[in-house]
């Protein structure tokens, strides 16, 4: 859809505003962008809280929802800070293509619009034209933000926009508006960068750390797409590899593996669970000859240490793994978290004994063995023995 270029200052074209402008006036009364600016600053230096850099743009400009995202070369988020929207929101956003300039001409802003330029919302489409999109209709109207202004932050390696939106057109004070966007864009846009490249800097620093106390590490987004990886682990990506990318994203061959590596994603990716001890997932490296099977890795899931402000660090998921080359009582302990006798059963089961012919091996009561089975049932998350003696065996 082309940008009417033409009809970006609906009220005549803004007075330039330089880096150091430090207020707006309008008819609103004069806004301290200097401030707004630092409160981002701030953020990106883990002083202040992103939501409370968020909430002194909106207040500045009586915006709805705040939006700050920028997309690398790949389509990958790099950066995605907003304000004001619910869960559910993001969800329809999501699902209606909100990061799509097919679906929303609001992402082609950030990819082919005037760089640090306010455009409104005129400028993309008519009104016509807004109400046959679904993400107007399903999403931006019923937010009570169907009115947006926008202008494209210049971040390197990113097509990077920031979106105000509210639900009366901008354009009832475009002058007003545009003054106060434009002269804070080109410092956001360097905040931004800073933001992104500590970020980055995060990231290594976790997988340097990583790879002391575990040698290889793969750093994952939320998306599970990869972030940073260690030197070894190129082999669980090579063509016969155990894990593999599609659409962009870590999946592993092996259907079974896949669901248990998701599950294990999701918890670590869970606000109320990535607390918890990772989930762990038995990886089969191929063998010398490409067919047998060759070391066996456990692969522990957990969510990768970040603050809840601060620099952007993209990664939120490490896996990381230790080699276990044959089934043995302590791939079972560290597979399911088992006690040692716990292990020892497991072991004995998964070789085909049963209840009292692992009492008589281990010198205890079939009662006994019966409490660890069950406490077996409770850790591997099965519910019969018969399906507990094949998850034991399917780890092997």
């Amino acid at each position: 859809m082309a940008m009417r270029l033409s009809r970006i200052y609906p009220f005549g074209r803004p007075r330039p505003v330089g880096r150091t402008a430090s207020c707006c006036r309008g008819e609103g009364g004069s806004v301290d962008v200097a401030d707004i600016v630092e409160r981002f600053r701030r953020a990106a230096f883990g002083l202040e809280d992103w939501q409370d850099a968020l909430a002194g743009f909106a207040g500045a400009t009586d915006a709805r929802v705040v939006h700050l995202i920028g997309m690398d070369r790949s389509g990958a988020v790099a950066f995605d800070l907003i304000r004001g929207v619910t869960p559910d929101m993001v969800d329809t956003f999501v699902r209606e293509g909100g990061l799509s300039r097919h679906t929303n001409p609001r992402t082609g802003v950030a990819i082919d619009g005037p760089m640090l330029r306010t455009v409104f919302d005129d400028a993309l489409l008519s009104r016509h034209e807004r109400d046959a999109l679904p993400i107007y209709r399903n999403l931006f109207d019923r937010a009570d933000a169907g009115f947006a202004a926008l202008t494209r932050l210049r971040v390197p390696g990113c097509d990077a926009i920031l979106s105000l939106l509210r639900p009366r057109s901008f354009l009832d004070s475009a002058d007003r508006e545009a003054h106060i966007i434009d002269a804070a864009a080109p410092a956001l846009s360097d905040i931004m960068a800073q933001a992104v490249a500590l970020g980055a800097g995060l990231d290594r620093t976790v997988r340097e750390t990583a790879e002391l106390l575990e040698q290889r590490v793969l750093l994952l987004d939320g998306d599970r797409r990869m972030v940073q990886m260690s030197p070894g682990c190129e082999a669980w990506l090579a063509p016969a590899g155990p894990l593999t990318m599609r659409g962009g994203r870590i999946h592993a061959r092996d259907a079974a593996t896949d669901r248990a590596l998701s599950l294990a994603i999701a918890q670590a990716l869970d606000p109320l669970q990535a607390l918890r001890p990772g989930r762990r997932v038995v990886l089969r490296m191929p063998g010398s000859d490409g067919h047998d099977e060759g070391e066996r890795l456990i692969l522990t899931v957990r969510a990768a240490p970040r603050r809840p402000s601060g620099p952007l660090a993209r990664a939120r998921v490490m896996l990381s793994a230790k080699t276990a080359a044959a089934p043995s009582a302590e791939l079972f302990a560290d597979l399911f978290g088992l006690t040692p006798a716990e292990a020892q059963v497991a072991v004995l089961l998964a070789v085909g004994h049963d209840s009292a012919a692992i009492a008589r091996l281990r010198g205890c009561s079939v009662a006994t063995v019966r409490t660890q089975v069950m406490a077996l049932l409770n850790k591997t998350g099965t519910h019969r023995q018969g399906e507990l003696v094949a998850r034991l065996r399917g780890a092997c």
